[in-house]
């Protein structure tokens, strides 16, 4: 469960080894977005200041963002939580070239990741 949906935002397996973080990237699915969030640590904790990621639109122009775009990863992050601003795409294929080409072309088959209520959790958080 490397991103999370509103049915399973709350679901935990422990043993589960998330992508790391600095394997996500972004693109938006309606128009430019926002991920406000923080990084957290291994017990959940926040580990960072808050910052807020700009999604461009995904038009097959428009390069993928990742988490460090908006603030270095912190050794010890193991997790982000954040609010969306509207519906992403999702990739996990970190600085591959032919996947991030791959990504920004073909965005349409990625994962959807839709805002919750609360906050969404990307790779391990608690």
């Amino acid at each position: 469960m490397s991103c999370s949906s509103s049915y399973v935002n709350n679901l935990v397996d422990i043993t589960a080894r998330p992508p790391a973080l600095n394997s996500y990237r972004f693109l938006g699915y309606d128009g430019a977005e926002t991920l406000k969030g923080f990084y957290v640590d291994i017990d959940g904790y926040q580990c960072s200041i808050v910052f807020t990621l700009t999604v461009p639109l995904g038009n097959g122009s428009n390069d993928p963002v990742g988490f460090a775009d908006a603030l270095a990863i912190p050794n010890n992050a193991v997790g982000v939580k954040g609010i969306l601003s509207g519906d992403l795409y999702v990739s996990q294929c970190g600085t591959d070239a032919d996947l991030l080409d791959d990504f920004k072309d073909n965005y349409g088959n990625y994962i959807k990741v839709l805002p919750d209520p609360e906050y969404n959790i990307f790779g391990r958080a608690v």
